[in-house]
């Protein structure tokens, strides 16, 4: 019996096959970080520029008063981000208020769907405070709710966000 004469590695037709599915995936990977480099490179550039503006807000309602309970107009809102922005005068070192913005027909107590459903700040025993938080409502009428105790002033200040 004749010994099989062994062909070097490079002869064979498999060895062929490897090598060019090798340098494909190389080439296809190097293509890709490359395009995945410009994409972020392209984020980055993106965020740093929207980081830069500053929202645009206009004032649609502004309540203020000294009595224990009390309702603003109404006022309409197109829907989005509103900020709620409050200056609270406690002269008794004990007093405190809850500042409610709820939807036409609604009480602090209830929504129309018979849920609790209010954003509200506390102004807690301190001597003044001045704050504002920013909520999303839809579009639709509002107005402006204070329930205080031992408050000398508060004044409310709805903002709406502008596209």
């Amino acid at each position: 019996m004749e010994k099989d004469k062994k062909k070097p590695i490079f002869k064979k037709w498999w060895f062929w096959v490897i090598i060019i599915v090798v340098i494909v995936g190389i080439a296809a990977t190097a293509t890709s970080n490359n395009k995945n480099d410009v994409n972020n490179d392209n984020n980055k550039t993106d965020t740093s520029s929207s980081q830069n503006v500053t929202p645009k807000w206009k004032q649609v309602a502004e309540f203020e008063g000294t009595s224990e309970q009390s309702k603003s107009n109404v006022f309409a809102l197109k829907g989005g981000d509103i900020r709620v922005k409050y200056d609270v005068t406690d002269t008794s070192a004990g007093g405190n208020a809850m500042i409610y913005v709820l939807k036409e027909g609604e009480t602090a107590t209830e929504d129309a769907s018979g849920n609790v459903d209010v954003k509200q700040a506390d102004a807690w025993p301190i001597g003044t405070k001045s704050s504002e938080e920013t909520v999303t409502k839809s579009a639709g009428n509002y107005y402006i709710y204070v329930n205080s105790s031992s408050i000398s002033h508060y004044k409310v200040t709805i903002d709406e966000k502008q596209e």
